[in-house]
């Protein structure tokens, strides 16, 4: 993945795969950064949530919900922080 960054470092889509690949690999803090950097709420919240920094998940996972109409992925993960 990185050598795809490194190839098209503007792709988005690309990025945000590393974020959800370093976030499965449980390097929290990174994938905070890599979700930070790209306006990623969803990923942003998954990730203070495992750090258990509710209140900062909260707010990423509620933007979240917000930008997405109320989809029930987000809805539902917001509702797994309280």
């Amino acid at each position: 993945m990185n050598y795809a960054i490194e190839l098209d470092p503007l792709n988005l889509k690309t990025r945000a795969v590393v974020g959800y690949v370093t976030y499965a690999s449980r390097q929290y803090d990174l994938a905070i950064e890599q979700f930070s950097s790209l306006g990623d709420d969803f990923g942003l919240g998954w990730a203070y949530r495992e750090k258990k920094m509710y209140p900062e998940a909260i707010a990423a996972l509620d933007r979240s919900v917000s930008r997405s109409g109320r989809h029930e992925i987000p809805l539902a993960t917001l509702t797994s922080v309280f």
